[in-house]
């Protein structure tokens, strides 16, 4: 439960993703070091493997996906289609309902 007596009405910190990320970039890998040098051999295998295994499954499924994207997009600038908008989302459906809708007022 929270402590209602530590509340004050001071806004929080801005803080910057951009930074958190920079900082987490070199912390996390410095955190594994020490955490792989000061214990026993399995677990630093078992991070290693982890890692390796999580980073091989992420490039296996992002690479075909970037692939159909990126020949998507070549099929719709060769066609010269230009994508339907919906209050700045892109619509992917809204080819078949391009003359079946009625005029919003």
């Amino acid at each position: 439960m929270r402590d209602v007596k530590n509340q004050t009405d001071k806004p929080l910190p801005n803080v910057d993703p951009a930074m958190v990320g920079k900082v987490m970039l070199f912390v996390m890998p410095a955190i594994m070091v020490f955490f792989t040098m000061s214990s026993t051999a399995a677990l630093a295998i078992y991070i290693i493997t982890n890692s390796l295994i999580a980073t091989g499954t992420t490039l296996g499924m992002n690479w075909p996906v970037d692939k159909l994207l990126a020949w998507e997009e070549k099929r719709r600038v060769a066609r010269g289609d230009t994508p339907e908008t919906d209050t700045g989302v892109i619509n992917p459906h809204a080819k078949y309902f391009k003359n079946k809708r009625k005029p919003s007022k």
